[in-house]
């Protein structure tokens, strides 16, 4: 018995001591640590045994170790044992789970400086798609068209006295956006002219160029930069020729500058403007000058917007703006002096109800006074507004409106109020044949003068696409004006057909 116990003792010790050399952990884990229980350099420490399989281990490719008599031996070691190695690693520490702990807040960029109103999208829209040209980091989109066709009134005489004519219509444009990870440059050509061979005197031309900078110096902060130059045709009979029998080029051109900063879900801009516009002389039935000349005006302005952004669906603004225009002249033919100072303010809210229906309405007040006391300050309300549905896939149904107060050229005449109303349908038959159709009112009153004017336009059209690239078309417009000068009253019909391009 006694020889049993000796032999029973002595296996205990040997196997202790190969343990302690061969730095395990022999025995149950669930025993509390003591100072000076760290584990030796490279051995293994055991987690409790309630700790998933894939987090028993600090070291993964360790085998585990059988249960020992760790606790016995525990039992006999002196509260202050001394560390068996300073160098060793920390005791497992099995992971707690966290209590009553606040999440960590989350980093979202916030989402890109909005356009100022839906009226900014549906210009960029109207820029020609398709695949383009690449040109280092801008991608080209150009486009041409010819069309011909005839005007039975191309210079909108009165009833009567109308002289019809074929025409030849040229137009030309190239888009350039830049492709670049942040801020951006869109340029916009555009050119049109309308020869008569029957009626040289009515060829009409236009053109415009615009380039706009958007620099993003932050998530919050944005920079507005740009030039723009414009080409028109001022028509023959308009109260604004005043009487010349010829149609006169006006030239606008000018620029902006403005930022944009928001705070939240709150926005504010500000923009700085100059533009100017240049009349070129006329001429009347006797062959001589009308100094239209005389009308050239500079005007400066300062115009801000602040929008609050609380929802997709809801984004209420007020806009304000103080201006100066100033002649070029300081009296005109009439002997008037038309510089002016004026302001406006306005409220409105650009809204999307739906992935198929947005738009932006608007309303305020406006004021401009002459420096010339005989003329009338222009005074009253202001409103805009712009629907637009997608009715179908394949339907688009566009609709504005407008009532504003303005400065004319017209002899006489402090302001005039012009209201319009239109609305343009496009709807696809097929993949490659779409019809289109628009329908428009605008009425002029003058203040200072007895005359208003009604004008009614429509217009059919049709494309076909031969390709990608290949757009034949047709259309046929019809516009009438009734005038309570009865002289003036005219209609005109036109018939276009042409082909595009759009490579």
């Amino acid at each position: 018995m006694k020889k049993r116990a000796a032999t029973k003792a002595l296996f205990t010790l040997v196997t202790m001591a190969a343990g302690t050399i061969a730095g395990l952990e022999i025995g149950p884990t669930t025993a509390q640590s003591l100072p000076g229980d760290e584990p030796l350099h490279g051995a293994y420490n055991l987690p409790p045994d309630n700790v998933p399989r894939q987090q028993r281990y600090q070291d993964k490719g360790a085998p585990a170790q059988k249960p020992g008599s760790r606790e016995r031996r525990l039992a006999h070691r002196p509260a202050s044992s001394p560390a068996r190695n300073n160098f060793d690693p920390e005791p497992y520490a099995p992971p707690q789970k966290a209590h009553n702990l606040e999440p960590l807040p989350q980093t979202v960029a916030p989402p890109p400086l909005p356009p100022q109103s839906v009226l900014a999208i549906e210009e960029d829209e109207v820029i020609e798609r398709g695949p383009g040209y690449r040109a280092g980091a801008f991608v080209l989109r150009p486009s041409l068209s010819e069309d011909i066709g005839w005007d039975s009134n191309p210079r909108h005489l009165p009833d009567g006295q109308a002289r019809s004519s074929a025409v030849v219509r040229t137009q030309a444009s190239l888009s350039a956006r830049s492709d670049w990870s942040s801020s951006s440059l869109k340029i916009d050509l555009r050119g049109s002219y309308s020869a008569f061979s029957d009626n040289q005197e009515s060829s009409r031309r236009s053109g415009s160029a615009r380039a706009t900078l958007h620099v993003d110096v932050t998530s919050d902060t944005a920079y507005n930069v740009e030039a723009h130059t414009g080409l028109s045709t001022l028509r023959a009979g308009t109260p604004e020729s005043n009487g010349s029998v010829v149609g006169t080029n006006v030239f606008k051109y000018g620029g902006s500058v403005g930022g944009t900063r928001r705070f939240g879900k709150f926005a504010l801009s500000l923009t700085g403007l100059a533009n100017h516009t240049h009349y070129e002389d006329g001429v009347n039935a006797n062959g001589d000058i009308v100094a239209l000349s005389n009308s050239d005006v500079t005007t400066y302005g300062l115009k801000s917007r602040a929008t609050y952004h609380s929802t997709p669906f809801f984004n209420p603004f007020i806009e304000a703006s103080v201006s100066a225009n100033r002649r070029d002249l300081q009296l005109d033919s009439s002997g008037y002096n038309r510089d002016s100072n004026g302001y406006y303010a306005r409220l409105g809210d650009g809204f999307r109800l739906s992935d198929t229906l947005r738009g932006e309405v608007a309303a305020g007040y406006v004021h401009r006074q002459y420096v010339d006391g005989r003329l009338v300050p222009i005074s009253g309300i202001s409103a805009t507004g712009i629907l637009r549905w997608q009715a179908t896939p394949l339907t688009k149904i566009t609709m504005r409106g407008s009532a504003e107060r303005g400065e004319t050229t017209t002899t006489g005449a402090s302001s005039v109020l012009t209201r319009k109303a239109q609305i343009d349908v496009s709807h696809a038959l097929t993949h490659d044949v779409k019809i289109t159709g628009s329908a428009r009112y605008v009425t002029t009153s003058y203040d200072g003068i007895t005359l208003n004017q009604d004008q009614w336009r429509g217009r059919l059209g049709a494309e076909y696409s031969l390709s990608r690239s290949v757009l034949l078309r047709g259309s046929y417009a019809y516009s009438v004006l009734r005038s309570s000068t009865p002289t003036s009253n005219y209609s005109a019909s036109t018939f276009l057909v042409g082909v595009k391009l759009t490579p």
